[in-house]
């Protein structure tokens, strides 16, 4: 990665008489910033790391032209002795580049979060297709969303424009801007505004299957009832947490659910209680969707572990009272049904297979949940697949899923998921399920497609399976 000097300064540090170099190197994006810090110690005849701290909450400098730049979250990473130049050299991985701000200014009330690749599932727009007859485009005023409203913050999308300043050209090209906003109704760091935005981020990417991020933050800090957009300024910020621009949407959408859906029918305020509790899981969801160079038992074992942390996490750990309750769901069912919920009674601790059967069981047996493999024998199959991965016999090979029977139960368990991470949202409307509904269907329907083709080739050409 290459980096290019993009400030050299003075700084005063607290505790040292002289002011110290600063010079700060970033890459092409500005996500990733360095600082080096000269330290000149022509008295001392040995080196000593502990002249500067090893963390800045913030660090004010001035350049040479008068304008102020903050470095906030800034951890030394390295540290060099140059003892023929009498010099020590401090380097530090800088979180944010605030322009224009100073410490007393690290309080901010509004974070503007330019996020791409999120239009069709916010569905706001500043165009649309013209409304009257000899118009071909029309603007839209359609382009604002409150999204959470809560006693300390809220949250907001809005999609801005930008015309060519040239029309007298062959090929004109209109951008739209997509940001999330997040006011607070008190002044605070920007790393808290950053906290919030992981916090709503994590919903969009359960809903729309694919990682984002933001490329490119600005603050204000004025109060919003002061603000003006003339005679106020918002402050440029150069994140460690950015990214890239996020992949566009494609013409075929699968979306869990919509923004739309999520304000009318979610409930935001008890998912940011769970937020922190459900993180781990989220992350091993995640996982089994982004990362296309793991191999796909990897995928299998993340998803596993990623039910067995949630049931843990959110339903029960212990196993006393999962027999209560497993019991008490089963009034009004066959007695079959507890061998089931309750695969092996004497065991102190629940097993996969019972956490997998309970996740399966809600309010009522969803066969849908197990696609073409029998609804009784599923969580077993996975649960000595699991075994046979992470604890290597021979004898339990035949057990285990290969192949296509593998791919087709990491969907279903990753539908499995979906459809309890849908309830901790607060979705209790039948028609947000309808989706996830027709997807393990849909899983069903491919599986006996391939086990026909498969017995018709066996019948036609004598083919045997490998």
């Amino acid at each position: 990665m290459e980096l290019f000097l993009r400030h050299t300064t003075k700084v005063e540090i607290k505790g040292i008489e002289d002011q110290l170099d600063l010079l700060i190197y970033q890459n092409e994006e500005r996500n990733v910033s360095l600082m080096y810090i000269h330290f000149y110690n022509k008295d001392r005849a040995i080196s000593s790391s502990t002249i500067l701290p090893s963390f800045f909450e913030n660090l004010e400098a001035t350049l040479s032209n008068g304008a102020k730049i903050l470095l906030v979250g800034c951890k030394r990473v390295q540290h060099t002795s140059e003892i023929s130049y009498h010099r020590e050299v401090f380097k530090y991985e800088v979180d944010y580049v605030i322009d224009g701000a100073s410490i007393e200014e690290n309080r901010f009330f509004k974070a503007y979060y330019k996020v791409s690749g999120i239009m069709k599932w916010f569905q706001k727009t500043n165009f649309v297709f013209g409304l009257k007859g000899n118009h071909y485009i029309d603007i839209s005023n359609d382009n604002k969303l409150i999204i959470y409203e809560a006693k300390d913050h809220k949250i907001e999308y809005y999609v801005g424009y930008s015309l060519p300043n040239d029309f007298l050209k062959e090929t004109i090209t209109i951008t739209q801007n997509p940001s999330i906003i997040i006011e607070s109704k008190e002044a605070q760091k920007i790393q808290w505004f950053d906290t919030k935005f992981n916090d709503f981020k994590a919903i969009i990417e359960l809903a729309i299957h694919k990682r984002i991020n933001y490329q490119k933050v600005s603050m204000q800090a004025i109060p919003p009832k002061d603000f003006t957009p003339i005679n106020s300024v918002l402050y440029s910020v150069d994140s460690s947490f950015s990214t890239r621009k996020n992949k566009e949407e494609g013409g075929y959408i699968n979306y869990l659910f919509t923004c739309q859906d999520l304000v009318d029918s979610g409930n935001l305020n008890d998912w940011h209680k769970k937020r922190s509790k459900l993180e781990p899981v989220l992350d091993l969801y995640l996982e089994v969707y982004y990362s296309g160079t793991s191999k796909i038992e990897n995928h299998f074992l993340n998803i596993c572990q990623a039910l067995e942390t949630y049931h843990a996490r959110m339903i029960s750990d212990s196993k006393n009272e999962y027999k209560k309750m497993a019991k008490s769901k089963l009034e009004g069912y066959q007695s079959e049904w507890e061998k089931f919920l309750i695969r092996d009674p004497r065991k102190s601790h629940i097993l996969l297979s019972e956490r997998l059967s309970d996740l399966m069981f809600i309010d009522y047996p969803r066969y849908i949940f197990s696609g073409s493999f029998k609804f009784f024998d599923f969580p077993q199959i996975v649960s000595d697949t699991r075994n046979y991965f992470t604890h290597y016999n021979i004898n339990k090979e035949k057990k285990a899923l290969k192949g296509e029977n593998l791919v087709e139960s990491i969907s279903l368990l990753r539908g499995i998921l979906e459809y309890h991470l849908l309830k901790e949202i607060g979705f209790t409307d039948g028609n947000i399920f309808k989706n996830l509904n027709e997807y393990f269907l849909q899983v069903r329907t491919n599986t006996e497609y391939r086990n026909a083709l498969r017995d018709s080739d066996k019948e036609k050409f004598g083919i045997e399976e490998q």
